[in-house]
C-alpha cells in the first residue's frame, strides 16, 4: 500500500497516522517549539513515546537501565 498520501498531510498528523498503527505505542508527546507553534525551518522534532516493551527488552532494560523517574 502506497503512503505518498500521507505527505500532504501536516507532520504532526502523519506521526499520529504511521505511530498510531503501532499496537505498542500508548502515547506519543510532542514537545518544544513545534508543539508551542514557534518552529522554525529546520527545528528538531521533539518527540517521547510511552510503549509497551516486550518481555526480553523489559528484562534487559531492568539489568542495565536505570529508572530516572519513578513510575
Amino acid at each position: 500500500m502506497s503512503l505518498e498520501w500521507l505527505w500532504a498531510l501536516p507532520l504532526s498528523v502523519r506521526l499520529a497516522v504511521l505511530l498510531s498503527a503501532e499496537p505498542a505505542v500508548q502515547e506519543v508527546w510532542l514537545y518544544g517549539s513545534r508543539a508551542m507553534g514557534r518552529h522554525r525551518p529546520g527545528s528538531a522534532i521533539d518527540l517521547s513515546l510511552l510503549h509497551e516493551l516486550p518481555e526480553s527488552l523489559a528484562q534487559h532494560v531492568a539489568r542495565v537501565g536505570r529508572r530516572l523517574v519513578p513510575g
